[in-house]
């Protein structure tokens, strides 16, 4: 299944709120996660396991958010696709991300997409926060 561009919102929420996804999105929040506030500066790409969910922070700068179950087969070729969508935007600068360094497996995903570390800063759950980027 390729990409596709999306606005579902109760799709990604469900995700979002997940077992194996909230941990690392929700920290130690108790109550459920709801990303429908942000709709109007979001563009949500869904793929067949999951949504790849980018935020405007300025004009051109897109924050990434990889929401898909730990292991979904296909994720890293479709994040590409999704990349190449976001990056097709007029005025596209680059997509910004950051993670927890306790997961290793968002560290080995952003190398495989040719994210750049750029800097650490602030904490999350008690850990450093790393930011990337793709220009």
């Amino acid at each position: 299944m390729a990409v596709t561009r999306t606005d579902n919102f109760a799709r990604l929420n469900e995700l979002l709120n997940h077992p194996d996804i909230y941990p690392w999105v929700g920290g130690e929040l108790a109550a459920p996660l709801d990303a429908s506030p942000l709709s109007a500066r979001s563009i949500l790409i869904e793929a067949e396991h999951g949504v790849f969910w980018f935020v405007r922070q300025t004009p051109g700068v897109w924050e990434a958010h990889t929401v898909f179950p730990p292991g979904a087969p296909g994720t890293a070729a479709r994040a590409e696709e999704a990349i190449a969508i976001i990056q097709a935007l007029p005025g596209y600068r680059k997509i910004v991300t950051q993670r927890p360094r306790n997961n290793p497996r968002a560290t080995r995903f952003l190398e495989k997409l040719k994210f750049t570390y750029t800097h650490t800063e602030g904490m999350y759950q008690g850990l450093p926060l790393d930011h990337y980027e793709r220009v």
